[in-house]
Parts: C-alpha cells; sequence; structure tokens
C-alpha cells in the first residue's frame, strides 16, 4: 500500500443506493481504514447529470462490480469516454465484452484477483491503451445510429 502522502487516485463509487445497510457498513469500511479523504460516495448521480459525464472523463478506470448485469449500459457509457473496463463475465456482457480484447473479465467476489487486474491496467498503459482502442470501435455497433439503421433493415427485410 502506497503511504498516504503519495496517494494521487480517488475512489468513486457511483450509484444509487438500493441497499442502505450496505452502504453504510462502505462508509464505516471507509473511515475504518482511514481512507475516507480517497473515497468519494456519489449516491444521487441520474444519467442527464454532468457530474455523470465528468467522471467517466476523470477516471483511470471503470470496475463494474455486479454480480449480476441485465446488460451493462455503463460499460458503452465507460468504452465511449475512453475509460478501461474490469467486469465479471455475469449476465449480458459477454454478449459483447470480450476478455482481454475490449475489457477485462474478473470474478468480482475474489477481492485478490480484482486488486490485480486494477493494478495492472494502472500501471501497464500499452494493455489499457489497446483495450480503450479496441472499446472504441466496439462502442460504435451501439449508437443510436447504428441501432435505427439495423432495425430499419429489419422492418425492410419484414415487407418483402
Amino acid at each position: 500500500e502506497l503511504p498516504k502522502e503519495k496517494r494521487r487516485n480517488k475512489l468513486v463509487l457511483m450509484g444509487l443506493v438500493y441497499d442502505q445497510q450496505y452502504f453504510e457498513s462502505l462508509k464505516a469500511l471507509a473511515e475504518e481504514l482511514e481512507v475516507t479523504d480517497d473515497v468519494l460516495f456519489l449516491t444521487d448521480v441520474s444519467f442527464d447529470n454532468p457530474t455523470l459525464i465528468d467522471a467517466y472523463a476523470a477516471a483511470e478506470l471503470f470496475v463494474l462490480p455486479s454480480l449480476y448485469e441485465t446488460f451493462g449500459v455503463v460499460v458503452l457509457e465507460a468504452w465511449a469516454a475512453g475509460v478501461p473496463v474490469i467486469c465479471d463475465a455475469v449476465g449480458g456482457l459477454p454478449s459483447f465484452v470480450e476478455n482481454r480484447h475490449n475489457g477485462l473479465f474478473c470474478p468480482m467476489d475474489q477481492k485478490d484477483s480484482l486488486v490485480t487486474h486494477m493494478y495492472h491496467l494502472l500501471r501497464n498503459e500499452t494493455t489499457a491503451n489497446e483495450l480503450v482502442k479496441n472499446a472504441r470501435n466496439d462502442v460504435r455497433q451501439y449508437s443510436w445510429q447504428h441501432i435505427t439503421e439495423k432495425l430499419s433493415n429489419i422492418y425492410q427485410s419484414l415487407k418483402r
């Protein structure tokens, strides 16, 4: 662990609070570990809030700690912002995240593995840049223009 005076990164935990008890336990843990100055809790940020855009722009990496995820639009948002992504291979994520191509898969229930993945991306700029480059190319297929074109083609094929 780096001495407190050498730390420069902040951990930003962002999202709606669905479990108040769990949220309080996270805050208590930050206090216990004496890292409250290094952890920022943003709990009331809607999709259209400029703070969300600023958070992506300032991020060095994005971790989606979900143990279950239907699709994972937040991964697409991180890709569009040029942020490397770490997530678990759960739910719909494996349908568009390719391990070591546009993101890194990591079992979220294995904290040591998560720390290793995070350090790897933070210390290996080449890997992080390669993931970002591939993700920026891949995210284009999820733009509204691309989706609209695909839907239009489907409708046109049904008319024939």
